[in-house]
């Protein structure tokens, strides 16, 4: 470019800036991130439902479009499945499917969103229980607790294992099923802390470590069971683990060395 036309364009920016400051306007600069945050809002949009159904008509169209979901998802793997065949599996018609659901990342926050619904009634279910017994033993407990997330896993392990090891969700999912396992923690340490066969110093550690342990092995036996193995064969040795620990049982000392062995 010519020193001339660069040197007016110079000139023209500059007049530009000045009428900016005396008008009183603010030129903003984009901050960082700014960029994303429209995308973020597309992106939280097709993650929602467009609509709530409102008729039993439309609730049973919502369902047969989630129930199709969940086969195709199953069958298809994540990645390969699309609105179009799941509509198929349906019987509807794409049209009717985005009347309800802008996408297939949407239906898979809503069987998710449905999955926790069922951890919070299978272990409100514990709770009520616990109140009505008058506070059984704390082995008792923890096989109720075993049990009832053992039947969580295991109401559809295929589309749990696409769920949760195939897909990369979205943080508002992560967030609710954080949520789901602080409210988890919260309600066994409150049954922990009055219980009186518990003899762990650390009340509040040990209740995170109870669900996180029990959530992860009755997660791993029953969406990866080896051959010839059930579920319900883990639970007694889940229970008798958990319960030692609870119980205050034997712990070694990391890092001791044996007494048998010289020094």
């Amino acid at each position: 470019m010519p020193p001339g036309r660069m040197s007016e364009r110079m000139s023209a920016r500059y007049l530009r800036g000045t009428a900016i400051r005396q008008s009183g306007q603010v030129a903003c600069p984009l901050k960082e991130g700014d960029a994303r945050r429209p995308m973020a809002r597309r992106r939280e949009d097709r993650l929602s439902p467009r609509k709530r159904p409102r008729q039993r008509r439309s609730q049973e169209t919502v369902d047969a479009i989630l129930e199709a979901a969940a086969r195709v998802f199953t069958r298809r793997g994540y990645v390969a499945a699309t609105t179009n065949r799941i509509a198929e599996e349906a019987g509807v018609s794409v049209g009717s499917l985005y009347e309800y659901f802008p996408s297939k990342e949407s239906l898979l926050a809503a069987l998710l969103e449905h999955h926790l619904g069922q951890g919070r009634q299978l272990l409100g279910a514990i709770g009520a229980a616990a109140d009505s017994d008058g506070l059984p033993s704390l082995a008792l407990l923890t096989r109720r607790f075993v049990d009832a997330m053992i039947a969580l896993h295991a109401a559809n392990p295929a589309l749990h294992r696409v769920i949760f090891e195939e897909t990369r969700l979205h943080p508002r999912l992560r967030q609710a099923m954080a949520a789901l396992e602080e409210d988890i923690a919260g309600a066994t340490e409150a049954i922990l802390r009055v219980h009186p066969e518990v003899r762990v110093p650390d009340v509040t550690l040990a209740a995170r470590v109870v669900v996180q342990v029990i959530e992860s092995l009755t997660h791993n036996v029953v969406i990866h069971p080896r051959p010839g193995e059930r579920p319900d064969d883990y639970a007694e040795t889940i229970t008798i683990l958990v319960n030692g620990y609870l119980c205050g049982g034997a712990v070694p000392v990391l890092g001791a060395r044996s007494a048998s062995r010289p020094a």
